[in-house]
């Protein structure tokens, strides 16, 4: 799971330290009272998953890697407000080079959320700021064949079929299809389709890893919707 900044709440949002990172540098009170002042990101995956393995990729600007986070808190709770502590993990510092692989972070074990917090415990420095490039957790629900109507526009009517999809998803439309785009769920874009002019599309996601994803269909009237489907 990729989550952008419309699922999360943190004292500092900062894409500019690196390609689409998280930093902070300066404590404030989370959502956790207990935690008190620290670095911290809460997601709100809007809905139960059932989480799995964390993969972090640390901060990585070269020459900053020690802003990375070394040991975290994990928190997690179904209303926002009453919190239960997980555990505690440590994350690898990040290589500093171009190609950075990033590190396994801990297994939940299916544990089943709505809202996740990480506090920073210490970083890999002494510095003030503390923060990661990139986040990614494998998820599931229960509803795994649900097609999930996110947005909807212009009375655009979708037929997203088979779902969960294990190589091509079929898509059919009411009205002509301009654009499509595929994001996961932090919004970071996989696939982009343009000009198909056409009511049926075909979409090769042989090549996603499993998962949940969003497809966006744009029509020639700046209509739009956005659904949700599972790759298996």
């Amino acid at each position: 799971m990729y989550l952008n900044a419309m699922t999360l709440s943190a004292q500092c949002y900062n894409p500019s330290a690196t390609e689409n990172a998280w930093l902070s540098c300066e404590k404030t009170q989370g959502p956790n009272l207990e935690r008190g002042a620290g670095h911290w990101i809460h997601y709100d995956l809007g809905e139960v998953y059932q989480l799995g393995e964390i993969h972090f990729w640390n901060f990585n600007e070269e020459g900053l890697t020690s802003q990375g986070i070394a040991e975290i808190a994990i928190d997690y709770s179904d209303d926002g407000i009453n919190w239960t502590a997980w555990g505690n993990a440590a994350i690898a510092e990040a290589t500093g080079l171009f190609v950075d692989e990033g590190t396994n972070g801990p297994n939940l074990e299916n544990l089943a959320t709505r809202h996740l917090l990480i506090t920073v415990l210490a970083t890999h420095g002494n510095g003030d700021c503390a923060g990661f490039s990139e986040i990614k957790m494998d998820v599931s629900t229960d509803s795994e064949t649900a097609i999930e109507i996110v947005e909807n526009g212009d009375n655009l009517e979708l037929t997203v079929s088979p779902n969960p999809v294990p190589n091509v998803l079929m898509v059919q439309s009411n009205k002509s299809i301009d654009s499509w785009i595929i994001t996961d769920l932090m919004g970071k874009t996989l696939l982009v389709g343009k000009e198909t002019t056409n009511q049926l599309l075909e979409v090769d996601v042989n090549k996603l890893a499993t998962g949940h994803y969003f497809l966006s269909i744009q029509t020639e009237n700046e209509g739009r919707q956005t659904v949700k489907f599972v790759k298996k």
